[in-house]
């Protein structure tokens, strides 16, 4: 017995972090609480309702961003898709009063295109949507929430980092005097019934607050989640919960 609770103590002490010694005036006794638990169960706490409405805006914040970069992506496979292969003898580009003109995109051109930038591009995209917001679910506490979406920030802004840091003076003003390329699809009932009916705002918008309020929803209330842990903490820690035996046979009280 004696082992038992040696190393049930040993496992509360790496668990539970370090603790903080109070007196309870009202029932004249002395209360300890712990660290990592106090980052679930206090005031402004993990499974609070004020902690979750700022979870939801950051993840709002890194959708929006990582939304911006995938319309760029999905704009430039419409490009590759729609945009001409050949003109008829006419030259792929045009330079005009220092405006670039794209006419059309030579098949090695589209195929280099495609499968050196594009296709890499939709991967990482993708990539970091999963991975930046469930490294930001993994936040315990507003300091660490807020530096996840700097450095969130940071990394999805490295392709413009590169653009400025390697490529070579004139490239960068070819692109930057290259003008828009227009490119249109087939008439599509469907497509075009919700263009004109509930529009691409309106739609971008119902994505991005489903996809915050479905990974918050699941970070919290699927097992071994945030709200699992809190209890499990609250239990192990200060022997409290409505499910807590360890509070029940000490105290036959949800609270000790």
């Amino acid at each position: 017995m004696g082992e038992r609770y040696k190393l049930y103590s040993h496992w509360t002490g790496e668990l539970c972090g370090d603790l903080e010694t109070s007196w309870n005036e009202k029932k004249e006794v002395r209360t300890v609480r712990y660290k990592e638990a106090m980052t679930f169960t206090s005031g402004s706490g993990v499974i609070t309702a004020t902690y979750q409405g700022f979870l939801m805006v950051m993840l709002v914040v890194w959708s929006l961003a990582c939304l911006a970069e995938i319309r760029q992506v999905l704009n430039w496979w419409l490009v590759m898709i729609f945009m001409n292969a050949d003109t008829n003898g006419t030259p792929s580009f045009e330079i005009q009063d220092e405006v670039v003109t794209v006419n059309c995109l030579p098949r090695p051109v589209r195929y280099l295109s495609v499968f050196l930038n594009l296709i890499p591009r939709s991967i990482l995209s993708l990539g970091l949507v999963y991975i930046g917001t469930d490294f930001l679910l993994s936040a315990d506490n507003y300091n660490d929430l807020i530096f996840n979406v700097v450095a969130l920030g940071f990394l999805i802004e490295i392709d413009n980092m590169l653009f400025h840091a390697v490529v070579d003076q004139h490239t960068k003003h070819l692109v930057l005097k290259c003008a828009s390329m227009h490119v249109f699809r087939e008439p599509h009932a469907r497509l075009d019934w919700l263009e004109r009916h509930v529009g691409v705002t309106l739609m971008w918008t119902t994505v991005v607050l489903s996809f915050v309020l479905g990974c918050t929803l699941h970070s919290y209330n699927s097992a071994k989640g945030k709200y699992d842990m809190g209890d499990g903490l609250r239990c192990l820690c200060h022997v409290e919960g409505a499910a807590c035996m360890s509070a029940q046979v000490m105290g036959a009280h949800p609270n000790v």
